[in-house]
Formats: C-alpha cells, structure tokens, sequence
C-alpha cells in the first residue's frame, strides 16, 4: 500500500515527477491505469482520498487544457506570419511581374514608334502655299480656314507633282560670322515642295511639323480652337492607334493592354509636344485667374451655402495639396489624373459627411470652387487650354472628359465672379471683396 501511495499520487504527499514524464504519459493512460488500481486498494484509503485524487485530476487537465491552448495560439500565430509573409511576397512577384510585362509592352511600343510610318501632309491658314488653296478635284474642296491633315497620297503636292519640279533648290539665309562679323557664303541644299509643306513619316516628324504650326501655340495660349488643332491631332492618333492594332509587337494583346499601348502613345505624342508649345511663362489669363484667387484667400466654407457637415476644412488640405500637383503633368491624360484625384478627395469628404456614395453636383461645385481658390494655381488657364487642345476627342466622353468639363465649368466660374454672391460672415473681407459665385446675395454679418 505504501508502494502505491508512492507512486500514484493518491495521497496529500504525491510524488513529484518530472515534467518530461508527465508530458509522455497521456490522461488516458492515466485514468485506466488509476481506474484499474483503485479496486485493489483499501477501502477507508480509497475514501480518504477520493476528493484529493479528483482535484488532482481535474488540476492536471486544466494544466493540460492549457499548454494546448499556448500550442494553438503560437501555431495560429506562426501561421499567420507565414501567411502574412506569403501575401507580402505574392504581391512583391506580382508587383514584379507586371513591371516586366509593362517593360515588355514599352519596349514594344518604343520599337512601334521608331518603325511606324503614315505618311500625312499637315498644313495651316499660316503655313500652307497657295497650291494648297486650289480644288482637288470637281467635287472636292477644303475649308482654307481649318488646319488640314491628309494622307500624302491625296494632299495637294502630290496630286499636282509638277509643283515639285518647280521648287528647285534652296537657298538657305546666310549667317553673320561672329568673329570677321562678314556673312558666310550661302549655302544651297534640296528641299523639296513636299518637305516645306509639312510632310511628315514618322511620329517624331509629325510632333515637329505639328509644333511649328503658330496655331497649335495660338490655341494653347488663348483657348481658342477656331482651327481644328485638338480635331486634328485626334484624327492622327486616331490613324496610330488603328496601325497598332496591326502591330505584330501587339498581336496578342487583350483590350485593357491595348488601351494601356494607346494611352503610352498619346503620352508620347503630347509629352514632346509640351516641351515646344507649352507656355514657357504665365499668360495673360494665368496671371488674371491668379489674382482673382489671392483676392479671394479670405474665403472659408462659411461663405458657401452647402451642408453643413462639409465645412471640416482640415478635410479639404490633402485635395489642396493633389490639385496643386497639375503642373507635374506633362501630359494631358498626367494633368487630368490630378484632378481626377481632387474629385474622389471630395467624394470621400461628402461620403464620410453622410454616408452617401453618390454625391450630387450641386455638392460637389462649390466644394471645387473652394479648393481651386485656396489650392491658388498659378497656369491654370495654361493648364486647361493644354488639356483642351491635345486631349484626343475619343477620351472626352470617360471619366478624365467629365472631368475637363468639370473643371472648365468651375474655372469660368470663378473667372465671373461678381459682387453680390457670397455668404458675408468674414471679418477679414472687405465690402468689394464680398463676390458672386453664384448669384446669392449678401448676407452681412451683424
């Protein structure tokens, strides 16, 4: 019996085995070995230490209970590393794997913009020669007021070839020698009527026959397209884009590929553009818009009559900060994306203000107004007759369209303020500075 009590944990003194023991040897081997013993025992032992062995065996298995939950929770928390490590690498190789693909597809497009040909003659009220002016034929004519962009094969130097004849030589202006401050003798090489008119090949002589046209700068300065110049460009990428289709680089690419290739093309075309007819300074109408704006700094979103859960100006820095970021466009799709990212800022505002996902536009207009005044642009006009201009027709009915539109419509609204709109309840305003954004009257602050 006391061999028993020794080894079997059946008395207030139970013998202390090793943790290692206890470990190897499972409950239920335990109890069967416990259930099996218990008949050969005593019976005043057996009642004496009823209550001890059952607290011991309730005790050991909570114990147990225990470091099997400490089990799970280290094996769940391993696997959830393991899985957060397996997320962070599936999104690194495929981070990785579509820089490759994009590569590809750029390096494809680069091999497409050196080898595309599309022989095109492009001319302009100020640029084209009088043999320009004469009818194609009986039933052909073009208007001498728009800018002409045609296919070689139908434009006016080739249908009259005689014409080339007659160009002849020429002559290049001599230069003054800086040094004997003679001129230099001048200098004859062969430029055929072709050439001189603005034939162009390749996409790089278009973006240079296409910028030295005065209208296109014309145009980008005073907004004005009396020309055809974004009609124009729009055709020629147009062209480009069906060619690209046929592209053998391009043969195996889905839809949203393909529209990525357009996109790069566009981006091409307009970004070379911008470095010869983008405004090197700000224009007149830059500079007048810029004015309004610090005249109008003092204004708060008290001043508009718009909800009252709007007016959390804090909100309202970080779409400051992207509008202020449109003159890092070079392009106009680069541009557009800017403001395209203002505008979902102002959807997240009104969508944390009530909850709404659909914003209305009579909620969003003088939000964009506020913004545009304090974000204070100084090429805005620049900006805006850039995009308008060489934005090609085909994207004016997507998101970026709507979003020129938009953004013409609240430039000109701020460009026609008056004297009789604003919500009066600056004290930093003065009477003249009280303007009309849209037709309200005053109401001064008492």
């Amino acid at each position: 019996m006391e061999h028993l009590q020794e080894k079997f944990y059946l008395t207030e003194h139970k013998h202390s085995a090793s943790a290692n023991t206890k470990e190897r040897v499972s409950i239920t081997m335990v109890l069967k070995y416990v259930l099996a013993t218990l008949p050969k025992l005593e019976k005043r032992y057996v009642e004496d230490n009823n209550a001890t062995l059952y607290r011991e065996l309730v005790e050991e298995y909570n114990s147990r209970v225990r470091h099997m939950n400490e089990i799970v929770f280290v094996t769940k928390s391993k696997l959830l590393n393991c899985s957060e490590h397996l997320r962070k690498g599936l999104a690194l190789l495929s981070e990785s794997l579509e820089k490759l693909k994009n590569l590809k597809k750029l390096s494809s497009l680069q091999k497409f913009i050196d080898e595309c040909r599309l022989p095109i003659c492009l001319s302009s009220p100020k640029t084209r020669a009088s043999v320009a002016l004469l009818q194609m034929n009986k039933n052909e004519s073009f208007n001498e007021n728009r800018l002409w962009i045609l296919n070689q094969k139908e434009c006016p130097h080739e249908r009259f070839s005689f014409m080339k004849e007659l160009a002849g030589p020429v002559y290049v202006k001599p230069e003054k020698d800086s040094q004997k401050g003679k001129g230099k003798s001048p200098t004859k090489r062969s430029k055929s009527l072709a050439e001189f008119e603005g034939h162009a090949e390749t996409i790089t002589e278009f973006i240079d026959r296409f910028a030295s046209i005065p209208e296109v700068k014309e145009t980008i300065i005073h907004g004005n397209d009396t020309v055809g110049v974004n009609e124009a460009i729009s055709i020629y990428l147009d062209n480009i884009f069906e060619l690209a289709k046929k592209f053998p680089g391009f043969a195996n690419f889905k839809p949203e590929e393909y529209e990525f290739i357009c996109d790069e093309i566009e981006k091409h075309v307009t970004r070379r553009l911008y470095a010869k007819v983008y405004p090197k300074e700000a224009t007149k109408e830059d500079k007048e818009f810029a004015l309004k704006t610090q005249m109008l700094e003092w204004v708060t979103l008290d001043n508009f009559n718009v909800n009252p859960l709007y007016k959390i100006e804090e909100l309202f820095d970080h779409a400051i900060k992207v509008f202020r970021q449109i003159d890092n466009g070079f392009t106009p799709l680069d541009k557009l994306e800017y403001v395209q990212d203002c505008s979902r800022c102002i959807c997240d505002i009104l969508y944390l203000a009530t909850g709404k996902a659909d914003a209305a536009a009579d909620d969003i207009l003088p939000l964009y107004i506020y913004i545009i005044i304090k974000a204070a642009p100084e090429r805005i006009r620049s900006n805006l007759n850039f995009c308008k201009t060489l934005l090609n027709a085909g994207k004016r009915f997507n998101e970026k369209g709507y979003c020129l539109t938009q953004l013409e419509s609240i430039i000109y609204h701020i460009e026609k303020i008056g004297y009789s709109c604003l919500l009066y309840t600056s004290d930093a305003a003065d009477d003249l500075l009280c303007v009309d954004l849209g037709g309200r009257r005053i109401i001064k602050k008492k």
